[in-house]
């Protein structure tokens, strides 16, 4: 599978798309799990109290959302800062 990261120091942004809702949630849950398994495998963990996603697009379509770690559902971010 194959999708986009960017690692900062202390920041990790995933970047997913899909043709469809149904397959840009089953690619982004994919991709997660296989960034926690690489976060697992180097010792490393992520803070899940600051972890949020953000879908940009039509915002009907973010309403079909659940992105999991694990058991724990991630929460939705509904507004930036610039």
């Amino acid at each position: 599978m194959k999708f986009g990261t960017d690692v900062f120091a202390d920041d990790t942004n995933l970047f997913v798309s899909g043709k469809t809702v149904r397959e840009t949630v089953v690619k982004a849950n994919a991709c997660i799990a296989a960034l926690q398994f690489w976060f697992l495998a180097n010792r490393l963990s992520l803070n899940l109290v600051k972890t949020y996603y953000s879908v940009f697009g039509d915002h009907n379509v973010s309403d079909n959302f659940e992105l999991k770690i694990g058991e724990l559902f991630l929460n939705k971010s509904l507004h930036i800062n610039i």
